[in-house]
C-alpha cells in the first residue's frame, strides 16, 4: 500500500474532528528512548509501545 492511499484510508476512518498524529523519525534516532510512541485514550489513559 503506498503512502497516499494509506493516508486517505486513515482520514476516512477518523470519527468527526478526529486527530491523527504521527512522527517521521526512524528507530535509528529513537535509540535511546524507552518506547517508540504513546497512545492517549479520551479518558486521559495512556499505552506506551
Amino acid at each position: 500500500m503506498d503512502r497516499l492511499t494509506l493516508l486517505k484510508k486513515i482520514y476516512q476512518a477518523l470519527k468527526p474532528n478526529g486527530k491523527f498524529i504521527f512522527d517521521v523519525f526512524t528507530p535509528l534516532m529513537r535509540k535511546k528512548e524507552s518506547c517508540s510512541w504513546k497512545l492517549i485514550y479520551t479518558d486521559n489513559t495512556e499505552a506506551n509501545y
